[in-house]
């Protein structure tokens, strides 16, 4: 991609305002990202796994996050229940049991998927 269209990118990015769900969220490559995110303004970002891995290497890469940075466990979520059983009814045909279905949206990728299935 050329250089004026990635900016325009960006800039048509940060007008939406828009809300990312990132799935490897203690991942430095990730961190590294969500800073340039924010530095840019380009959208408001959630980070997915556990709080303190997430904070620990933030502060490894010197990077502060803000309050505005959503950081969600899947496993310990509040609503990981309500996530679980709404996969299990739209797998239950495929064999997804209850319990299998707590297991995944535990993983960050299906918690995510969820949250974009929902439109959040």
């Amino acid at each position: 991609m050329s250089l004026p269209l990635i900016a325009d990118l960006r800039r048509r990015a940060a007008r939406l305002n828009r809300r990312i769900v990132l799935p490897e969220g203690d991942e430095p490559r990730t961190i590294a990202a969500v800073a340039t995110i924010l530095a840019e303004g380009i959208a408001r970002p959630t980070l997915l796994g556990d709080p303190e891995k997430i904070r620990a290497t933030a502060r490894t890469l010197g990077v502060t996050l803000p309050a505005s940075v959503a950081l969600i466990d899947p496993a310990r979520a509040d609503r990981t229940g309500e996530f679980a059983a709404e996969l299990f009814n739209h797998r239950k045909a495929k064999g997804l049991t209850h319990e299998a279905a707590r297991g995944l949206i535990a993983m960050p990728l299906y918690y995510g998927g969820m949250l974009l299935r929902r439109g959040e």
